[in-house]
């Protein structure tokens, strides 16, 4: 019946609507032929269709919307569960991959549980465990190109030496293709979590078996050496021996091209074998085989490694590009970031030759990455050298640009630059970084959360030092918790701001602000709010209660770190503070149970809080509360109880039990400097 009467809706309103366009058709016709003028008619062009990828749409809704300061994407959306410290951030992103990895397990221990339904369309392989099964059983070539599909590297060199053995060698095209993945595996078949066998039964255990890890570590504890600490800057790892199936599938072949001996060059020079690979390099220019590019930018990045002097090292780069030329190989942005890599850790020639880089790049119509920025800024900004104005040209040069990632050390740039930002104390600089970084997808070159995390805080450091309170604030609510959780040295040039600009009402802000993102129990940052709220001067009654409140929950927060592994410790500076804070709030309690506080941590109170504290009591007509005080500078023997006595004394409001009481305490006391002479 429903469906009936929502049919007939729809019916109605298709007449409706065409009922409406006949009108203003035949209305708009009919006054056309009145006005005796001839009706445009407009020829109906369709656009030819575009291809789009598969992220088009999600790329259109995605512009849209613009980011959102206060989300944090990488982890849950609640600034409650975000992770605190460099620590934490790195284990919540490595459980989640962690969390993926335990799902494939299962399914691979389960496979007739979880793969039973399969309806996915088009399939996507790698959500399935690699075949078991190889529809080509026999050596061929076919069967070698089929283990490598699905990357069993072993299984494919095994072929390919039953078939060199049996005399039908393998094309020269599936030789390399062989060897070119061996060479960047090396000659090992890549560990994946399908590899990883499922726990034994529980019976098995407690049937008292050991699993192949426990025997494996039994055995590496009994009888092998300790590892030997790594020689240089780089170790090598490549294979050596019969376990280096790349270099025996090489040698098996009756005439390596180019293609073969770059494929070994690129993997020695992955896997530390640096000497060996230019002695290959040697082997190829001796017998006439070009290198390719790709080979030489390998080449280019390890000459600071088989070169100690820089000379000799610049030498052999300059060998090295003449080379390229006679072959008319044409260098890429790889080959001039990988030299200006290496020009950075040559001293003076690298600085002096950076440049004449820079220049031969824009020479041959190669445009500069990130990467390549980056690189001169390790180069001309070095602790030891003095600043010079690079980092205002690079600046200049691309400001208002937007990049795509071209290489590795692209993502450094943005960092090492705020770095350099910072050193230089030149907020406006920063800024105009930061406007780079938001331009288009540039932030999307910021690197890992590591990166982003150092990026923001020298940052906001720049701006806490050399620019107001409230741009510092205006950050704060961009940055924070979306670019980076806000470390303890960061609240204290924040405090320091305010203190600077006169704006203490924010103090409980900050401290709100450390608590929410866990740095509740830092010792510096606290010791430091105490002493800006302590010796604030002209602060409104609101705003001393706000102090009151703050140095309450510091007080609580003390006390909680004792349960910590690392407490925090009550000094004689810290402790002063808080008391100070509530005389000042007008708390005799906090104030009170702050001065017993002294006593369990053997710390002595300063003059000045006593006689503050005294002060206090004696405007409320509080005489026992100053009494009490008294005994408790008598009682720690302190020098100066005289002097409180007499402030007391002084009090107008005093009873006669009270002028008692006090000579008793001073009698007391001038008893106990007897015995002490």
């Amino acid at each position: 019946m429903a469906s009936s009467m929502t049919g007939l809706r729809a019916r109605q309103l298709c007449n409706l609507c065409h009922n409406i366009s006949l009108s203003r058709i035949s209305t708009s016709g009919f006054q056309s032929r009145a006005q005796g003028t001839k009706l445009p008619t407009e020829r109906l062009v369709i656009p030819k269709r575009r291809k789009r990828d598969d992220l088009a749409v999600l790329r259109a809704l995605a512009g849209t919307v613009g980011k959102d300061p206060t989300a944090s994407y990488g982890y849950h959306d609640d600034p409650f569960l975000l992770p605190k410290s460099p620590l934490e951030r790195r284990k919540y992103l490595l459980s989640g991959d962690s969390g993926r990895k335990a799902a494939k397990l299962v399914i691979n221990a389960k496979p007739d549980l979880f793969l039973a339904y399969q309806h996915d369309e088009p399939k996507i392989e790698a959500f399935y465990p690699p075949s078991q099964t190889y529809v080509f059983t026999e050596p061929s070539e076919d069967a070698i190109m089929e283990r490598l599909d699905v990357l069993d590297l072993i299984g494919a060199a095994e072929i390919h030496n039953q078939l060199i053995e049996s005399g039908n060698a393998p094309s020269m095209d599936v030789s390399n293709h062989l060897l070119e993945v061996l060479c960047f595996y090396n000659s090992e078949s890549p560990v994946t979590v399908m590899d990883i066998e499922p726990p034994p039964p529980r019976e098995a255990l407690e049937a008292g078996e050991t699993t192949q890890e426990e025997e494996v570590s039994e055995e590496v504890e009994e009888s092998s050496p300790a590892p030997e600490p790594m020689r240089g800057r780089h170790r090598e790892t490549w294979k050596a021996g019969e376990e280096n199936a790349a270099q025996i599938i090489f040698d098996s072949l009756e005439e390596p091209d180019s293609r073969s001996y770059n494929a070994m060059i690129r993997g020695m020079v992955k896997y530390g074998a640096h000497s060996k690979a230019f002695n290959l390099f040697n082997t190829m220019q001796e017998r006439g085989i070009q290198t390719t590019l790709e080979g030489y930018n390998a080449l280019i990045s390890i000459v600071i490694s088989i070169r100690p002097d820089y000379s000799e090292r610049w030498n052999v780069l300059q060998q090295l590009l003449r080379q390229m030329r006679a072959e008319n190989v044409q260098p890429n942005i790889t080959t001039f970031n990988n030299l200006l890599n290496s020009l950075r850790l040559m001293g003076g020639i690298g600085r002096k030759r950076a440049l004449q880089t820079l220049s031969e790049m824009r020479a041959v119509n190669v445009e500069p990455s990130l990467g390549t920025y980056n690189h001169l800024l390790n180069i001309f900004y070095r602790d030891n050298l003095p600043p010079t104005d690079i980092i205002y040209e690079i600046l200049d040069a691309i400001e208002g640009q937007e990049f795509e990632l071209q290489e590795p050390n692209d993502i450094h740039f943005f960092k090492n630059a705020m770095n350099v930002c910072f050193k230089l104390k030149d907020v406006r600089l920063a800024y105009r970084l930061d406007a780079l970084l938001n331009t288009g997808d540039n932030y999307k070159l910021s690197g890992d959360h590591v990166k982003r995390s150092l990026y923001y805080s020298w940052f906001l450091n720049l701006v806490c030092l050399m620019d107001n309170s409230d741009a510092m604030f205006e950050y704060y609510e961009k940055l924070v918790p979306g670019g980076f959780i806000p470390n303890g040295l960061v609240f204290m040039e924040m405090m320091r701001s305010v203190q600077t600009a006169g704006k203490l009402e924010k103090l409980s802000y900050i401290w709100d602000e450390m608590c929410l993102y866990g740095l509740r129990y830092w010792q510096q940052p606290k010791e430091l709010l105490l002493q800006i709220m302590a010796t604030a001067d002209s602060v409104d009654t609101t705003v001393l209660e706000e102090f009151g409140r703050v140095a309450n929950d510091i007080q609580k927060a003390y006390v909680e770190s004792s349960r910590r592994r690392v407490p925090s410790r009550w000094t004689n500076i810290s402790l002063p503070h808080v008391a100070t804070i509530h005389i000042r709030a007008g708390d005799k309690d906090s104030a009170w149970s702050t001065l017993k506080v002294f006593r369990k941590q053997k710390l002595t109170p300063g003059q000045a809080v006593l006689e503050d504290f005294i002060s206090l009591c004696l405007r409320t007509n509080d005489v026992d509360g100053a009494m009490e005080c008294l005994e408790l500078a008598v009682n720690d023997t302190l020098a100066f109880a005289p002097s409180l006595a007499q402030k007391i004394k002084q009090h107008e409001g005093l009873t006669t039990g009270q002028s008692n009481q006090l000579s008793q305490i001073l009698e007391g006391d001038e008893d106990v400097a007897v015995k002490d002479g």
